[in-house]
């Protein structure tokens, strides 16, 4: 009887016990629910505030543990989130070196294991991928003894991550040093160079340049004085190109030599190379020398040897025709102080045409802007010589002189080509007549909408002074009562 109840109460008991691990819960004899950790058939489980079976990581006073996903608390070697933990017989998070199956471990202080050079204690070590500790061996060019610390203390070279470097005056780089063996307690360098007024560097190894030449960057091992070096190339590099003309006059078979300026004076590479947009119009060698080749007009670039800057000069190759003049300089200079020097665009006196330079008039298709003085005195000889053609074109069947051909090009460059050609002035001038006749012609052209002008006046009277004794001086003639 007695071992039948026994018998049965063991069963009951066991049923009980089995439906309880497997609802996660524990109840006590007294049926108030079980918390904390519990040893069910030799195995822990903790139990949280409410009596369910906890897993995972849990922190159990200064101790973390790691439950199992059946909740039975894990010992030995464990992964976890991608890390390898090692916990004790008693289930706890070990930390800092362990033995195991005769190899030692470290464990961080987050309790994962560690690989590649560490530092403890003062004193270097290697753990291989599987965490093992090396000894005996030598790695990344340190030897390691018996107890797996580095035996040599000194490095065996140093290295730098470019051994050649370029760099534009006011540019910088950082060198980076690389000391073996990696894992030496002391891998402090020195940075020098070999002439701080090309290139500099500092504690760090950043480098700048300070001016153009060539400078050596040198590393320095305090310990055991290893050294590498970089040689540091510093160049100026050109800021601005310009020319000496930015439009040219050339007759077929004619040249000329454009000259090209570097700024700054100082840089390093000032070689420019020179191309035509049409060399059946116009030719351009290595040294800026132009020839015009046919009719038509051609842009000359030069370009810097590092191809960033460039500049253009428009040329224009034309025929002589029949009796074919050239304006003279005189007459540059005449027209020049007449029209005086605007850099910006302005209306001119017709209201209508906009202006820059020496009276330019903007034509449709042209963007000028702003004129430097240089490119408003090309742009001058250009427009007289293209006036001095057309005027040409009809004044070929008369013996002009210089001064008689300058004194027309300019009356046509102030009032117009067709002006000149339908004038009376024309007219008398191939009629012979008299000086004072001819002076009359000029002194027509005084008008701007319909009101004589001082200004105009003075430029007429000196115009026929050119014609006829060739005086390109202004004068300043004063006019008579009547002008504005």
């Amino acid at each position: 009887m007695f071992n039948k109840k026994l018998t049965t109460i063991l069963l009951c008991t066991l049923i009980i016990a089995s439906n309880l691990v497997f609802s996660q819960t524990i109840v006590k004899a007294s049926g108030t629910t079980a918390v904390g950790w519990k040893q069910i058939g030799g195995t822990w489980y903790y139990l949280n505030s409410n009596g369910a079976m906890e897993t995972g990581w849990i922190q159990s006073g200064s101790k973390w543990y790691f439950l199992n996903s059946d909740g039975a608390m894990a010992t030995s070697w464990i992964q976890s989130g991608g890390a390898w933990y090692y916990l004790n017989s008693s289930g706890e998070m070990a930390t800092g070196w362990i033995q195991s199956g005769g190899k030692w471990y470290f464990l961080n202080s987050g309790g994962a294991m560690a690989t590649g050079w560490i530092q403890v204690g003062g004193a270097w070590y290697y753990l291989n991928s599987s965490g093992e500790m090396a000894s005996n061996t030598t790695v990344d060019g340190s030897t390691l003894g018996s107890d797996g610390t580095i035996q040599d203390d000194k490095p065996t070279s140093v290295s730098l991550n470019k051994t050649a470097d370029v760099l534009t005056v006011g540019g910088t780089d950082t060198l980076i040093s690389s000391v073996l063996p990696a894992a030496l307690i002391n891998q402090s360098v020195t940075w020098t160079s070999s002439n701080t007024a090309i290139a500099t560097v500092d504690s760090t190894g950043d480098v700048s340049a300070v001016s153009a030449g060539t400078a050596t960057i040198i590393v320095t091992t305090i310990d055991g004085s290893k050294t590498a070096s970089c040689t540091v190339s510093v160049t100026n590099p050109v800021t601005t190109v310009s020319l000496n003309k930015t439009t040219d006059v050339l007759t077929v078979g004619g040249t000329d030599t454009l000259i090209a300026g570097i700024l700054p004076t100082t840089a390093t590479n000032q070689a420019v190379t020179w191309t035509s947009s049409n060399t059946a119009i116009v030719s351009v060698d290595n040294t800026g020398k132009v020839t015009a080749i046919s009719a038509g007009n051609a842009v000359i670039t030069a370009i810097t040897a590092d191809g960033k800057e460039n500049v253009t000069c428009n040329v224009t190759a034309f025929n002589p025709g029949p009796g074919h003049m050239l304006i003279s300089n005189s007459l540059v200079n005449f027209t020049a102080n007449y029209e005086g020097y605007s850099a910006n665009s302005y209306v001119g006196l017709d209201s209508q045409n906009y202006t820059i330079g020496y009276g330019h008039v903007i034509l449709s298709g042209e963007n000028y802007t702003n004129l430097t003085k240089p490119q408003a005195w090309d742009l001058l000889k250009q427009d007289l010589q293209n006036t001095g053609n057309n005027v040409r074109s009809f004044t070929s069947d008369i013996n002009l002189s210089q001064q008689q051909f300058d004194a027309l090009v300019d009356l046509s460059y102030n009032c117009g080509v067709n002006g000149l050609q339908n004038s009376t002035l024309l007219k008398d001038i191939k009629a012979g007549a008299s000086i004072d006749i001819l002076k009359n012609d000029f002194l027509m052209w005084v008008y701007c909408n319909g009101t004589p002008l001082i200004n105009l006046y003075q430029r007429r009277t000196d115009e026929w002074q050119m014609y006829t004794s060739g005086n390109y001086t202004r004068d300043y003639p004063v006019a008579p009562n009547g002008y504005s």
